[in-house]
């Protein structure tokens, strides 16, 4: 039996997948037989920072004294490794659009007799459910009773749970507040509440545009699901985000990394056997359990929350929407200049000490050993790249007729 230690470079879910697909991928491949696209994911996560690539760098390290080779990554943005770099440049983008202001939370969780129509029809539902709620928490921002404003929304969509099942859900960032519609850059707040979202309205809303869309874009699946959305509601949540006493920019920038986190996560993987993945996660009652599950199940969970291409998963709305652009700069700045002259607890991440010019240029130009971590020049990398390595296919497999596999 193969152990996870937290303390190992072993903990990486990068490492512990590409592991799981080298013993257990081409079983999977002849049980499951796969799309396509979850394909070409299980190719690139295995190729990722391997000699397969066939492109990567060399560097010389003067404190090592040799010259140590290194791989480029794949870029998929479903390999864990890659992800997480794109995952800290997004969050990085949203803290310098978005206001530090109060934000809330607000999830909109479908039923789960809807989950098979949802899987089958990825690209038309995942898109309609996040339009929905968005449009639905827009239409009651405009009403003077609980804002009379434009808000900022973010929505982003998550497939998982903590166990890894299938469980289609969205989350709206929204501003508790909002750019006013009389004036040009005027901000608006809430009315005495922690946060101004009617949540149960809000949810009907979502149903009813929800429908709307989907009599428009598939009347096909309309009887099917309106009779289940009749028998069945949709679950939903708010609250405000953050702790009370912390700088409006920490809490948002919790809140950002909580609703971009990843499926996979290194730490819940406790072993891997000859048969099964044993993970440890939280249930609805937040206690820890620890399951066995099978590998070939496990790849197949995880191959469930690869998305549609051309799908992203976040998508701005209101305020944040690229047509609003002026409007969040000017909004950004009143918050900016608010939190330089107000001296508190708010502004301290406004009085970090500005960075010298000959430092910043010099970490520019040298980076770190990947071996002992000590400091070398960029300059002294000798990129090669081999064209001929990158078609050599890593599993063998045969091609199947449909186009999404079935969802046990």
């Amino acid at each position: 039996m193969y152990k996870c230690h937290s303390n190992s470079n072993r903990s990486n879910p990068f490492l512990l997948l590409q592991e799981i697909l080298m013993r257990f991928g081409q079983m999977y491949l002849a049980m499951c037989q796969p799309m396509s696209s979850h394909r070409k994911v299980m190719e690139d996560i295995m190729r990722c920072r391997t000699e397969a690539m066939g492109k990567g760098y060399r560097e010389y390290c003067s404190r090592c004294q040799e010259t140590h080779v290194f791989y480029h990554g794949c870029g998929n943005r479903f390999c864990p490794n890659c992800r997480w770099n794109q995952k800290k440049a997004w969050c990085r983008e949203m803290m310098k659009r978005l206001p530090k202001c109060s934000y809330s939370l607000y999830s909109l969780i479908i039923p789960t007799e809807l989950h098979a129509v949802f899987y089958s029809n990825q690209k038309v539902m995942y898109g309609l459910l996040r339009k929905s709620g968005a449009e639905a928490i827009m239409e009651y921002a405009k009403d003077v009773r609980f804002l009379g404003g434009l808000p900022v929304v973010l929505g982003l969509l998550q497939t998982w749970n903590n166990r890894l099942d299938y469980h289609p859900h969205c989350h709206f960032i929204v501003s508790n507040g909002g750019c006013a519609h009389s004036g040009y850059g005027e901000w608006v707040n809430p009315r005495n509440r922690k946060h101004w979202i009617p949540t149960k309205q809000v949810m009907f809303r979502a149903k009813e545009i929800f429908l709307k869309h989907l009599w428009k874009e598939r009347p096909d699946l309309y009887p099917m699901v309106n009779k289940i959305m009749q028998k069945r509601h949709w679950k939903y949540d708010c609250q405000p985000y953050g702790d009370f006493g912390v700088d409006h920019a920490t809490n948002l920038k919790k809140l950002v990394r909580y609703v971009k986190r990843d499926a996979l996560a290194g730490h819940r993987i406790i072993s891997i056997d000859d048969v099964n993945v044993s993970i440890r996660y939280k249930d609805s009652s937040g206690q820890y359990v620890t399951e066995r599950i099978n590998a070939v199940t496990y790849i197949q969970k995880y191959m469930w929350h690869v998305l549609p291409k051309n799908f992203h998963q976040a998508e701005s709305y209101g305020l944040a929407h690229s047509s609003k652009s002026r409007q969040l700069k000017k909004v950004r700045q009143q918050f900016e200049s608010k939190c330089r002259n107000g001296g508190g607890v708010i502004d301290a991440w406004q009085n970090s000490e500005p960075v010298n010019d000959e430092t910043s240029m010099s970490n520019n130009l040298s980076s770190r050993c990947g071996r002992c971590g000590s400091q070398t020049l960029k300059s002294n990398r000798e990129f090669f790249e081999n064209p001929f390595v990158r078609r050599q296919p890593y599993f063998s497999y045969t091609p199947r007729a449909p186009d999404i596999p079935p969802l046990n």
